[in-house]
């Protein structure tokens, strides 16, 4: 809902939402926006075909519980540097 008010250079998704999961949460953003916003997926799932499918949706990474701060930070910098250019 938040996404369908305000503009976002970056969002931050969990997989295991309480209802919906973040895979139609991304879905959902691809069919309502023509421009996807930046999204990063934050999970305990460390499957790789997990994060094949995050990333076919959209997300432009994917990381997993527990991460390092600066691994999440870096990531971040990087993703909105690419879109400002």
């Amino acid at each position: 809902k938040m996404v369908e008010r305000e503009s976002y250079d970056l969002l931050l998704l969990d997989l295991g939402l309480p209802v919906k999961d973040g895979w139609t949460v991304l879905k959902e953003l691809r069919q309502r926006h023509r421009s996807l916003p930046n999204v990063i997926v934050l999970t305990a799932r460390a499957d790789d075909r997990d994060r094949s499918i995050s990333i076919q949706l959209g997300a432009k990474d994917y990381i997993t519980k527990p991460f390092r701060f600066n691994e999440l930070l870096n990531s971040v910098q990087s993703i909105l540097s690419k879109s400002m250019h």
